[in-house]
């Protein structure tokens, strides 16, 4: 076994579901995942302000093959939209997604803040 094929077995494994991986649905797909819980709140700048959830979705590069921005991934019943990839081992993919993003203008005070 060459390294490329190690590596390709040892992402298999780390997505195993008895260890660390979870099903989640991406675009209408059941497939396997790590999530990682990213920030749950945002406070925007000095015009605005909002919140979001956002989680990190670790996969097999081969399942999600061709995502693009706000595809969909549902997980424990939330939908998010995929953001953009953070890295890529060729391998595994970590993609960022949110979910419940809002944002609201800041009113009154001098900048907007209250």
């Amino acid at each position: 076994m060459n390294l490329k094929e190690q590596m390709k077995q040892d992402a298999n494994n780390l997505l195993n579901l008895d260890e660390f991986a979870e099903m989640v649905v991406f675009n209408e797909k059941e497939i396997k995942a790590i999530v990682v819980s990213g920030e749950t709140n945002i406070r925007g700048d000095y015009k605005s302000i909002g919140t979001r959830d956002v989680k990190y979705f670790l996969f097999l590069k081969d399942d999600v093959k061709g995502y693009k921005a706000n595809d969909e991934i549902i997980h424990d019943g939330k939908k998010y939209a995929v953001i953009r990839s953070i890295w890529d081992n060729g391998f595994i993919i970590k993609l960022e997604a949110e979910a419940n993003k809002s944002v609201m203008p800041r009113t009154g005070g001098m900048y907007g803040r209250y």
